[in-house]
């Protein structure tokens, strides 16, 4: 509760008193095997309310968790302040979700698992609230997430207006350590289930550019550069998403459960102390300021063992030229 007094005139003045909402910091943080997903037929108000409940839910295990409407009006900033229209948002929410086609593959068995997140999912029209529990197969998404996940502010992901845009910032976010995403345009349309009518100039004008002019303010020098392939026309084949890499961001579990588990390693070309990195997708050892062109040793190593290999192989004090398969993880980085 603020206080405001309005001055009338030199002598006189009114008192006001407004109630400002609290913004929550709700984090919302799941397994990479979640960006995955393709939100098939979901509005950018029915993402929002699906990652309200993964917030609420992680790190629950399969136990279930009761969010009120009022809780939920809060955190979407639900405008309508209507329980009754919620309520039926909500429904309509499960109804696609339902719809998706959530799938675990187990390469070992060639198999295909196929069926729902929630195990339950109950709307109560009268008391306003809603109760869920995740399914047993898909928890690992939501809990005891030590490495390859996705962490954002829920606050943030509301805030934007598209679905094309929310899907982007998802897919940014997991390349928050790297500052480089690269995604195949078959791979983008199908991510952003953007529609096959959709021809490049029309990709640019209602999800790339409405996108960018959102996404610029959170991510810093965020750019985007087109790649074509060299077959006749010139077709367009990927795009390549530029931004300043994010500082690591880590809980204080996740910080110790790292102390305990993972060793302190050195790199052997500098002897300088090096860091566990996601690169896409791919978990790698590399120096903290690597992605500066100014740094002095940009080693990266795909493991612990390529660490003491290169230690047990290699005499030499200076470290080997950048391989290009390593420039290419650098260099298309934006350093500032």
């Amino acid at each position: 509760m603020f206080q405001i007094d309005v001055y009338l005139s030199s002598n006189f003045f009114e008192t006001y008193f407004v109630e400002v909402p609290i913004l929550s910091n709700e984090i919302v943080k799941y397994h990479n095997d979640l960006s995955k997903h393709a939100f098939t037929g979901m509005s950018a108000g029915e993402l929002d309310l699906f990652f309200v409940i993964c917030s609420k839910a992680k790190e629950h295990g399969g136990n279930t968790v009761e969010l009120s409407f009022d809780e939920i009006e809060n955190l979407v900033h639900y405008k309508a302040k209507n329980h009754t229209r919620l309520g039926q948002d909500i429904l309509r929410t499960n109804r696609n979700l339902i719809k998706q086609d959530w799938i675990i593959y187990v390469e070992e068995d060639e198999k295909v698992v196929q069926f729902t997140i929630f195990d339950k999912f109950e709307t109560y029209l009268n008391s306003h609230k809603v109760i869920v529990s995740i399914r047993k197969e898909f928890q690992y998404l939501l809990n005891d997430l030590l490495g390859n996940f996705t962490r954002f502010e829920l606050n943030e992901f509301v805030t934007l207006k598209s679905k094309y845009t929310k899907e982007i910032y998802r897919q940014l976010k997991r390349y928050r350590d790297t500052g480089y995403w690269h995604v195949d345009i078959l791979e983008f349309r199908r991510l952003l289930n953007i529609p096959k009518s959709y021809k490049p100039h029309n990709i640019d004008q209602r999800v790339l550019f409405p996108a960018l002019e959102e996404l610029c303010p959170i991510f810093d020098c965020l750019t985007v550069e087109k790649i074509y392939d060299k077959k006749r026309g010139n077709p367009l084949k990927a795009l390549e998403f530029h931004f300043t890499p994010e500082a690591r961001w880590k809980d204080e579990k996740n910080i110790m459960q790292d102390q305990v588990n993972v060793p302190k390693q050195t790199c052997p070309g500098c002897g300088k102390p090096l860091i566990e990195k996601e690169m896409n997708g791919v978990l790698c050892w590399c120096h903290p300021d690597g992605w500066k062109d100014s740094a002095p040793c940009r080693l990266i190593f795909n493991s612990i063992e390529d660490i003491h290999s290169y230690k047990k192989d290699s005499d030499i004090t200076e470290p080997p030229p950048f391989s290009e398969e390593n420039k290419r993880w650098w260099n298309k980085i934006v350093s500032r």
